[in-house]
């Protein structure tokens, strides 16, 4: 059933997740996520491994200080611990790539050391529920209807919904990028998203109640995170997620198989549904100072 499943996933969203925009982790922050997508990238993982790379790393940087010359080895070392957790065993790299890929005197043993020192600083709780895990789950439902696409004079409606699917990982990216979203829940996260991917393609309601119900986030609980995401991409933060010319959603691409051997959830797949019923406009109509209000949807 998938009112289970989604709350399953609900309840096991705020394991290993932290925010602390105090901690020195946060400055620097930017640097260590461009490693991980490099990392990503040259072991040819999905998005899925690359944003579960993302969130260990939040998670361990968050309460843990670690020496700065040792960061790196750190980001490949999540990026190879997430892959433990999303792909195939067929495609995985073995330490001995990492270690070459780093390209400086670490050892393939130093590399087994730091992976059972990350796994006890996580307490062993690798399989965490990132936005992109939520996204995956919403695409498989069908998250924008006939209508939307008519209203935009999309004909080709395969067309439509690529372009559509590769916003929303534009805005999830965002917020990947952003340390500050972390104060917010990932499935918060990945609603918002859907809503800010609506709005730039211009379809005509940016919640409808439908979608609502699909996610369990009420316009209440998205509203401040989808107006901080959009003002970000507003801002050009839509173009800070390149890397040697790939976007995020290209990097899906390298790998499109999990460890269970499904694909990736695409909306192509989905397809589309019918119509969504109306619900509250303006989601975006709050000002650029309001202070954020979203209270228990915050991860403390």
């Amino acid at each position: 059933d998938g009112n289970i499943m989604l709350s399953q996933m609900m309840k096991k969203q705020s394991i290993n997740r932290h925010y602390a925009p105090e901690c020195k982790y946060a400055s620097y922050r930017a640097k260590l996520v461009e490693y991980v997508r490099t990392a990503a990238e040259k072991l040819d993982y999905s998005t899925c491994t690359y944003f579960l790379a993302i969130s260990l790393l939040d998670a361990i940087l968050t309460q843990y200080e670690i020496a700065k010359q040792q960061l790196k080895v750190v980001c490949f070392m999540v990026v190879h611990m997430a892959a433990k957790m999303e792909e195939r065993h067929d495609r995985l790299s073995g330490l001995n790539v990492v270690a070459q890929l780093l390209d400086d005197d670490t050892t393939v043993e130093q590399l087994k050391g730091w992976e059972l020192t990350l796994g006890k600083y996580l307490g062993f709780k690798l399989d965490l529920k990132t936005p992109y895990t939520f996204i995956e789950y919403f695409l498989s439902k069908g998250i924008v209807s006939n209508f939307d696409i008519g209203k935009v004079n999309e004909e080709d409606t395969e067309s439509a919904l690529i372009k559509f699917e590769r916003k929303l990982l534009d805005f999830i990216d965002i917020s990947a990028n952003n340390y500050e979203f972390n104060k917010y829940a990932p499935a918060v996260i990945a609603a918002a998203s859907i809503a800010c991917a609506r709005r730039n393609f211009g379809y005509m309601n940016h919640w409808p109640s439908d979608l609502q119900n699909l996610t369990e986030q009420s316009y209440e609980d998205i509203k401040y995170c989808a107006r901080k995401l959009y003002r970000y991409y507003e801002s050009g933060g839509g173009d800070c997620n390149a890397v040697s010319g790939k976007t995020v959603s290209e990097l899906r691409k390298a790998s499109s198989s999990h460890k269970n051997g499904s694909s990736d959830y695409s909306l192509t797949s989905a397809g589309t549904v019918d119509n969504f019923k109306s619900a509250k406009p303006c989601l975006f109509g709050g000002k650029s100072g309001e202070t954020d209000k979203s209270g228990g949807r915050l991860v403390k």
